[in-house]
């Protein structure tokens, strides 16, 4: 994907190089979230995965500065994708999830539910997984979640999916907003084992499938 900048601002794909910055960003923009608890070590691991073939990673960037201001990355094939991240990558996750399980052992089942995630796709073939969108407090805005997510959606669909799918938390009413203004439609409901409430949001690229 060819990078595409304008108000000082590039959005292209992630590299390695970002890893480190993507992680600040993380923590920064979701303090208290479950996967900002399980440290930097971990989320490194995460993001990392993402840099393969099936994955799409892309942040945005100060053109002037290099600093990433906002990063989104999902999967092609999630079941396949977070299924290739359990075997590549298990012994990582637990390491670099240690210190935050010393702590709190009470963790152990949501960490294990986390490591053998396979991304809750629908039944219908052919959908990609938008599974984070992050931006750095005091870049909000200024539309660069906006360009980023039409970014990922445009590199989603060229490279064949038929639909894109994210999980957003149903009180989150700004991100489900941001949904609905790019062509999602609410799926339906759920709860995680914790009680949380979610809602499963998709966009069809191209006509509808028979039946739908």
């Amino acid at each position: 994907m060819t990078g595409a900048s304008s108000e000082r601002v590039l959005v292209r794909p992630m590299s390695e190089q970002d890893i480190a910055e993507v992680v600040r960003v993380h923590l920064e923009a979701f303090p208290g979230f479950f996967l900002s608890e399980l440290g930097p070590g971990f989320l490194r691991q995460f993001y990392r995965g993402f840099l393969c073939a099936d994955g799409i990673a892309l942040v945005a960037v100060e053109a002037d500065a290099g600093k990433v201001c906002a990063a989104t990355a999902g999967a092609m094939q999630p079941a396949w994708f977070f299924s290739r991240l359990l075997v590549q990558r298990w012994w990582a996750f637990g390491l670099a999830a240690l210190p935050t399980l010393a702590r709190r052992p009470s963790i152990l089942p949501r960490l294990l539910r986390a490591i053998r995630y396979r991304g809750d796709a629908p039944s219908e073939p052919g959908g990609a997984l938008w599974s984070t969108l992050q931006v750095r407090p005091g870049f909000h805005g200024r539309g660069i979640g906006r360009r980023l997510a039409k970014a990922f959606l445009q590199e989603a669909e060229q490279r064949g999916a038929r639909y894109v799918y994210a999980f957003v938390d149903a009180d989150n009413e700004r991100t489900i907003r941001l949904h609905r203004s790019l062509g999602f439609k609410s799926a339906e409901r759920l709860f995680t084992p914790e009680a949380r409430e979610m809602v499963r949001l998709a966009l069809r690229f191209g006509p509808p499938s028979p039946g739908q």
